[in-house]
C-alpha cells in the first residue's frame, strides 16, 4: 500500500486501518443478502421489512433531533418522495395501503434512515465499503458455479426449511440460459438485481479505499466483483459495471491533473452530443439498444418508453398507483425503466423528488473543501461514480425489495459528506459573524458565553479568549480602555454588555 502523504488535515483521514462496520450497518447489510421468507397471516416477512419497519419510526424521531446531524436538503427530499409515494397507493390502492404501503415506504424511508444514522463519519463509510466489497468477492464463486451448472444452491436450501421460503430461480418462469450461462441470482429475485448489487462496489472500494488496501488486492477484488456482475448475463448491470471501471481508469490517467474533471465533464457531453445527434432517439436509449444482449429487449424498451410517457402524460400528479397501464397486450407489464416507473405509479413530483435526492448529494459533496489524495476526496469520488453510474442505469432497469433497500442504504450513507466531518468545526464554518468583523474589529465569535464573575478569565495575565464587538484601539462608551503591557493599573471591565446591540 503507497503511503499518503503526511499533510492532509486531520479531518480528511482516518488514522490507522480501517474500524468495525457500525453494528446497525452491519445488520442491515447482512439481512440485505438474506433470501428468507415467513408467512405470517398472509404477509411474506423477509429481514429486511422486519428490520425498517421497526427502525422507521425511530430514527425518524432521531433525525428531527439532529442526532445524525443537521437535517439537509436530501433528507426532506426524501421524505417529500415517501409522502407523495404513500398519499399514492392510499388513494389508488386503498385496500392494502396499510400493509403495502408501509412496506414500501420502509424500503425506501427505512433503508435511507439505516444509512444515514449508520454511517456517521470517514471511517464508518470505508468500513461499510469494504463489508460491501467482500460480500461480493465472497458471491462470486457461487454465482460462477450456479452459472455453469444452475443449482440455486442458498435458496433452494432455505426453501426446504419447514416454515420457510425463498426467492425463485427465473428458469422456472422460462427465462432462457444466455451465451450457454443460467442467469445466476445466487440470494436475490432476479438476475439483474445480483447483478446490480455486484456493480455497485466496484468505486466504493477500488478509489473508497485506495489508501488503506494495496492495489493488486483491490484490482483482484474488482476483477472478481466484474466476473460475478457477468454471471448475471443482464446488460444494464455489466453496463453499469463497465461505465465504472472506464471512470477509475480515467480517473488513475489524470490523478492530480488540474483539469481532471472538467476534462472528464466536457468529454463526456461532447460524446454524448454526438451520440444524439446521431440516433433517432434519445441518447441513454440509443446506448443501450447497442449494448442490449437480446435485440427484443431493446425494441421493448422503446415501445415502453412510448407508452410509458403517454401514460404519464395522462396522470402527471400522482400517477396510477400499483395499478393496471396502458401498454401493449403482448408486453408483461414490466417496467423496466425506474424513473420512468415513479411518475407512471406516483407521477411526476415523485420521480423528480428522487432524482433531486441523487443531484442534491453529488452537488453538496462536491462542493466540498477536500483536497486531492485525502481519504474524504476518495470516498467523494467513490460516491459521485456510484450515483451517476446508478441514475443512468436505472433507466433501463427497475429495482424493488432488497436491492431497492441497499440503493437507498446507499444514499442514506453518502449524507455525511455533506456535514462537516470528524474534526472540523461545524459553527464557525455555519456563522458567518465568525467569518468576518463587526466595525473593523476582531472577528466576532459566535455567541460566546460570558466568563463567571470574579472567575478564570476574567483578570489581567488570563490565557481565556476575549470576544470583543469594539476595533482595536477604540475606546467604548461608558468603558476604560485596556492596561497596556507592564502597566501597574489593571485593566477594568468594559461596563455595557459585550453582545448588546
Amino acid at each position: 500500500m503507497a503511503e499518503p502523504p503526511k499533510d492532509f488535515p486531520p479531518e480528511q483521514m482516518v488514522p490507522g486501518k480501517i474500524p468495525p462496520v457500525p453494528k446497525l450497518a452491519l445488520v442491515a447489510m447482512i439481512a440485505m443478502i438474506s433470501p428468507i421468507w415467513l408467512d405470517v397471516a398472509g404477509v411474506l416477512l423477509a429481514p429486511t421489512r422486519l428490520l425498517f419497519v421497526t427502525c422507521l419510526p425511530v430514527l425518524l424521531v432521531m433525525l428531527f433531533m439532529g442526532k445524525f446531524g443537521k437535517v439537509v436538503l436530501t433528507d426532506y427530499l426524501m421524505l417529500f418522495y415517501s409522502f407523495w409515494m404513500y398519499l399514492s397507493i392510499a388513494l389508488f390502492n386503498t385496500d392494502v395501503v396499510l400493509v403495502f404501503g408501509t412496506l414500501q415506504m420502509s424500503l425506501v424511508l427505512g433503508g435511507y434512515l439505516i444509512g444515514r444514522a449508520s454511517i456517521r463519519t470517514l471511517g464508518d463509510w470505508q468500513a461499510m465499503a469494504r463489508l460491501f466489497g467482500i460480500i461480493v468477492v465472497c458471491m462470486a464463486p457461487l454465482a460462477v458455479h450456479e452459472a455453469i451448472t444452475a443449482a440455486f444452491l442458498i435458496p433452494d436450501f432455505i426453501a426446504s426449511l419447514p416454515g420457510f421460503s425463498s426467492v425463485t430461480d427465473v428458469t422456472d418462469k422460462g427465462y432462457p440460459r444466455r451465451f450457454g450461462l443460467d442467469r445466476a441470482q445466487v440470494v436475490f429475485g432476479h438476475p439483474i438485481h445480483f447483478g446490480l448489487y455486484c456493480a455497485m462496489p466496484i468505486s466504493l472500494f477500488f478509489i473508497g479505499l485506495r489508501n488503506k488496501i494495496s492495489f493488486v488486492t483491490r484490482g483482484t477484488a474488482v476483477a472478481l466483483m466484474l466476473a460475478a456482475c457477468f454471471t448475471s448475463v443482464s446488460s444494464g448491470p455489466l453496463l453499469s459495471a463497465i461505465f465504472q471501471t472506464g471512470l477509475i481508469g480515467y480517473f488513475m490517467m489524470l490523478d492530480g491533473h488540474p483539469k481532471q474533471w472538467p476534462i472528464l465533464l466536457w468529454g463526456l457531453a461532447i460524446i454524448y452530443a454526438i451520440i444524439e445527434i446521431g440516433s433517432d432517439t434519445f441518447g441513454l436509449y440509443a446506448v443501450a439498444v447497442r449494448l442490449a444482449f437480446n435485440s427484443n429487449t431493446a425494441s421493448i424498451r422503446r415501445t415502453l418508453w412510448e407508452y410509458g410517457t403517454a401514460q404519464v402524460a395522462d396522470h402527471p400528479i400522482l400517477g396510477i398507483g400499483h395499478n393496471w397501464w396502458n401498454h401493449p397486450v403482448w408486453m408483461s407489464g414490466s417496467i423496466d425503466n425506474y424513473w420512468l416507473q415513479l411518475a407512471i405509479l406516483y407521477g411526476i413530483p415523485a420521480s423528480f423528488a428522487m432524482i433531486a435526492v441523487y443531484f442534491s448529494i453529488m452537488i453538496r459533496a462536491g462542493r466540498g473543501k477536500f483536497i486531492p489524495g485525502s481519504d474524504a476526496y476518495n470516498a467523494r469520488v467513490a460516491v459521485t461514480f456510484l450515483l451517476v453510474t446508478m441514475f443512468l442505469i436505472l433507466a433501463t432497469v427497475t429495482i424493488w425489495n432488497e436491492v431497492l433497500g441497499m440503493v437507498m442504504f446507499l444514499l442514506g450513507s453518502s449524507v455525511f459528506l455533506l456535514q462537516p466531518l470528524a474534526g472540523e468545526a461545524p459553527q464557525a464554518a455555519a456563522d458567518p459573524r465568525a467569518a468576518r468583523s463587526r466595525g473593523g474589529g476582531r472577528p466576532v465569535a459566535a455567541d460566546p458565553a460570558p466568563p463567571p464573575r470574579g472567575g478564570a478569565g476574567t483578570g489581567p495575565g488570563s490565557s481565556a479568549p476575549v470576544y470583543t464587538r469594539f476595533p482595536k484601539g477604540s475606546v467604548p462608551a461608558g468603558g476604560v480602555r485596556p492596561a497596556r503591557p507592564g502597566s501597574v493599573r489593571a485593566a477594568q471591565p468594559v461596563r455595557k454588555r459585550l453582545n448588546e446591540d
